[in-house]
């Protein structure tokens, strides 16, 4: 329209808008008329209104999301879609199907009601980590709407975690760590979780090698050997994660000594006593990647119906603190890794947190934290026309990324930089599929930048509703509006051949001035 009024600025001897449309009220229901550059009310605006004669079947993919936790390679997936019928006809065996990297992989039959929406949910497995793409489609004769959902899966290697046990006892059950390997790996099958946890004793530890496992944890382990001090520090400078846990046999000047940087502040004494006199879980820094997961109110329940009734006294800007004002989880960076203590113990002697309903989640997530937060996720991408901002590490700042389009075209952005990130914006979105992204040369790998992106078609464009012709007027105030029906049009448009009767009019009208030259 603004184009229109433009190309009118330019003299005429009639000037008119005739807007083809079928007054469809996705696009209508965001139109102002504040947004045109330019506006003449003098200029008639005809819209000639285009109609079905029947209305189609009209459904769409409304959401396509993970149901599972994580997309973990080798492990079972959960992807849930969400199917929307914006007509007013049932629709019967619709089949939806799900395909990752081009492969079919599994196909049901849905029904749809009226103005209604249905849930499909698959199973599947990811064989390879790293980026996949997928699709859900849609298939019925006569079906109107987008009929295609993209989305992109990054599968998750197995993470490896290094369970150090302080306080080993003959009965399993009994031991240190038995509630801390269950909620890693509840089955205690290798093809089960996404954690590969490994148990070694105390005397193991300067034979273990660190760099195997992307997370250690240190469970009511009295002191440190200082060959294991050595390996450990470097570990956490790669990046690595290590958790901690008190218990009775933790010796706090051992740790202060050997791990005084990777400790928020000196740990100061143990506050033992009888479960009776346990302390309530009262604060938690949702703020926190890993502890978001408590804006569940089932979770956040859970871990407030904990009791603690000994631990060791920490300072420090506290994670999750008691009701004392006490610390319970603390956090502190070293190098490229983190360390987070946990002040009570890893079993039921000092709390009841791991009898919890949360403490299978709150481990995981806390795992997940320490090994860099990369987890598997699928990213149901975003809409055609939108900009896809890409964080990146500050190496990549005046470099060139490189993003391949579904039609196999190249889009070159430019990377600048932002406080400690580099950035990228994507804007050349034009097109419903899977967008490829090349970092440059020499770049990092693991720069955490998407290699694949997702670009759907607006969930709307499929509504087929309109907008009635007393809306669209009041919305094109000032503008006076005409909506004509296209039938109209085409009746009051019809052509005459008129040589025929013009012919005979003339005829007609010679023979009349003879007859009248005649007689007078």
């Amino acid at each position: 329209m603004s184009k229109a009024y433009e190309l009118l600025n330019q003299p005429a001897g009639e000037k008119e808008i005739r807007f083809i449309t079928d007054m469809g009220l996705t696009g209508w229901d965001q139109f102002s008329v504040a947004a045109l550059k330019q506006v003449d009310p003098a200029i008639p605006l005809k819209f000639i209104r285009i109609t079905r004669k029947q209305q189609p079947l009209n459904g769409s993919v409304k959401e396509v999301r993970l149901g599972s936790q994580g997309v973990g390679v080798n492990l079972p997936i959960q992807i849930e879609t969400t199917i929307a019928n914006f007509g007013n006809s049932e629709i019967k065996e619709l089949l939806v199907q799900l395909s990752i990297d081009g492969q079919n992989k599994e196909q049901k039959l849905a029904t749809v009601a009226p103005k209604g929406e249905t849930s499909v949910t698959f199973q599947t497995r990811i064989g390879q980590p790293g980026a996949h793409f997928g699709q859900v489609t849609l298939k019925k004769d006569g079906l109107a709407g987008n009929a295609a959902a993209h989305f992109t899966l990054e599968a998750q290697d197995k993470l490896k975690v290094l369970v150090v046990d302080g306080d080993p006892q003959t009965s399993l059950v009994q031991s240190e760590t038995f509630f801390l390997i269950r909620a890693l790996n509840p089955a205690g099958e290798r093809d089960s979780s996404l954690f590969l946890p490994s148990v070694i004793v105390t005397d193991g530890l300067n034979a273990a090698n660190l760099d195997a496992y992307q997370v250690v944890m240190l469970c009511n382990v009295a002191a440190l050997p200082d060959a294991f001090v050595t390996k450990l520090q470097n570990y956490l400078r790669q990046g690595g994660g290590l958790l901690i846990f008190a218990g009775d046999k933790f010796q706090l000047d051992n740790y202060n000594q050997k791990l005084a940087q990777a400790l928020s502040a000196p740990l100061r004494d143990k506050k033992i006593g009888a479960e009776s006199t346990g302390e309530k879980i009262d604060k938690i820094d949702l703020s926190h990647p890993a502890l978001q997961i408590f804006s569940d109110a089932i979770l956040q329940d859970s871990i407030k119906s904990a009791r603690v009734w000994s631990y060791a006294r920490a300072g420090g800007k506290a994670l999750i603190t008691l009701a004392n004002g006490d610390p319970l989880l603390l956090e502190q960076k070293v190098g490229s890794g983190k360390v987070m203590l946990v002040a009570t113990s890893a079993d039921r002697d000092w709390s009841d947190l791991p009898v919890k309903t949360v403490y299978l989640p709150l481990i995981q997530s806390l795992t997940q934290h320490l090994a860099g937060g990369k987890r598997g996720s699928l990213d149901g991408g975003i809409a055609v026309g939108a900009a896809k901002e890409l964080s990146l590490p500050p190496s990549f700042v005046g470099k060139t990324l490189r993003v391949t389009k579904p039609d196999k075209q190249n889009a070159d952005v430019a990377i600048t930089g932002e406080k400690d990130r580099a950035h990228a914006t994507v804007e050349a979105n034009d097109r419903a599929g899977i967008y490829r992204v090349s970092l440059p040369a020499g770049g990092e790998k693991d720069s955490g930048a998407p290699q694949l992106y997702a670009v759907n078609s607006p969930l709307l464009e499929s509504r087929l509703d309109e907008i009635s012709a007393k809306e669209l007027q009041t919305k094109l105030s000032p503008i006076r509006a005409e909506v004509i029906a296209v039938e109209a049009l085409e009746e009051g448009g019809r052509r005459v051949d008129l040589a025929l009767p013009l012919l005979a009019l003339l005829i007609v009208t010679l023979w009349l001035e003879g007859w009248l030259g005649q007689r007078f």
